[in-house]
């Protein structure tokens, strides 16, 4: 991608879009607002389809309303990709900021797999168990990190390693426009620090490259130190934008 610019975030931000799809997507006033019934915040709040989205009363009113329909709160992500949007938002009486998250990426993707990570082009039974599982434990609900998956319409690649007969670390990465989106990066809490995290990544990155890939992007919890540390490890060295949210009061 080169050195980093306001188009590289935008690339990145419909990538992502496409990488951890919601239920449903409406198009209002230049924003995409995401209904998918609750869960993760990605797939259930509007945000800015492009550089040329504004936020006007209108539209705050008309994604309230939107929300308000399926008896959804409202929840907007706000990019810094966008200046502005906060100002608005206060105004409107929004809540603070949550859910800080930096998004960074990659240029070179690794050279050599790891015969050790089971690499396919859909998730198998015991990678869909491991990700429920994983899921549960990390206080979601079981199909918050699973219904994504299941709507996915670009290609991707899944990665598990395996250890004692079970899935310890999995993830998954989605291929857009030569950005392959890591997402869903998770290690069995008994099996952390021992590698397998990076591993996983690694060998999933090295796949991506034969649909297509030739950079990667992913969004990270701005407090997350230990993912923090493992991404900068394996190349993401790039910080492209931050993102948070903001929620309507009842």
């Amino acid at each position: 991608m080169g050195a980093g610019s306001r188009d590289d975030g935008w690339r990145v931000e419909r990538a992502c879009a496409l990488a951890w799809p919601a239920r449903e997507e409406l198009a209002v006033g230049g924003w995409r607002v995401s209904r998918s019934g609750g869960g993760t915040r990605r797939t259930n709040s509007a945000s800015p389809a492009g550089p040329g989205a504004r936020l006007d009363d209108a539209t705050i009113a008309a994604i309230r309303d939107a929300y308000a329909a399926v008896a959804q709160p409202a929840v907007v992500r706000v990019p810094t990709l966008l200046p502005g949007i906060d100002t608005r938002l206060d105004r409107h009486g929004f809540l603070p900021a949550e859910g800080p998250t930096l998004t960074i990426a990659c240029d070179v993707l690794p050279r050599r797999g790891d015969a050790g990570v089971r690499v396919g082009a859909a998730p198998d039974a015991a990678w869909i168990a491991a990700r429920r599982a994983l899921s549960v434990a990390a206080g979601g609900g079981a199909q918050d990190h699973l219904a994504p998956i299941a709507r996915l319409a670009v290609p991707a690649v899944f990665a598990a390693t395996q250890v004692e007969g079970a899935v310890r670390s999995l993830a998954f990465a989605a291929v857009h426009d030569g950005l392959a989106i890591v997402e869903a990066v998770a290690t069995d809490a008994g099996w952390r620090e021992r590698g397998l995290a990076r591993r996983t990544v690694a060998a999933l990155l090295h796949a991506t490259a034969a649909i297509g890939a030739r950079g990667a992007a992913l969004q990270v919890m701005a407090d997350n130190g230990p993912a923090r540390a493992l991404y900068r490890a394996l190349g993401f060295d790039r910080h492209l934008y931050d993102y948070h949210y903001r929620r309507s009061p009842a």
